[in-house]
Formats: structure tokens, C-alpha cells, sequence
């Protein structure tokens, strides 16, 4: 029998690295110091868990309440928004 249902980290499928190429995933403020139990996934520390989970529990775990997603477009219109009020 395949225990299928169960993740391993270290072989996440390669379209979560492009999840990580086109965004970049962060924890809501609430959430930073705590941690959670996923169903099979296992025990994550917000604090500590890498873009990778990150997109993983995003977009195949739908976690959207704990955990936001930035576009590569978000975020750099951020930086020019900050620049531009740094310039004033």
C-alpha cells in the first residue's frame, strides 16, 4: 500500500518552486509565533517555515486565512511606493 497521503518536504512536486518564483509567501502578524497541526503535513512553526511550505500550504492546502500571497508585481510597486514617499 502507498502512504500517499503523507508529504515529504524534501521531495515537494517542482511546480510549488514556481509558486515560489512568481510570489513570495508570508504569515499573517497574528499568526508569527504560533504554530499549527496540518492534518498529515505534521506541526509547522510559522516562524520558521520556508517559502516552499509556504506555497504549498497556500495554493494545494488552501491556508489563505493564515497566510498571504505577494505577487513579484505587488511587491515591487510597494518599493516604488515607498521610494517615492521616502523622495518627498
Amino acid at each position: 500500500m502507498c502512504d500517499c497521503d503523507k508529504i515529504n518536504i524534501l521531495s515537494l512536486p517542482s511546480h510549488l518552486k514556481i509558486y515560489t518564483i512568481m510570489a513570495k509567501y508570508k504569515i499573517k502578524k497574528e499568526y508569527e509565533e504560533l504554530s499549527s497541526e496540518v492534518g498529515n503535513f505534521g506541526k509547522v512553526l510559522w516562524s520558521e517555515a520556508t517559502q516552499e511550505v509556504l506555497s504549498y500550504l497556500y495554493e494545494e492546502r488552501e491556508m489563505k486565512s493564515i497566510i498571504t500571497k505577494i505577487s513579484s508585481n505587488e511587491e515591487s510597486s510597494a518599493k516604488k511606493t515607498k521610494s517615492i514617499k521616502k523622495d518627498d
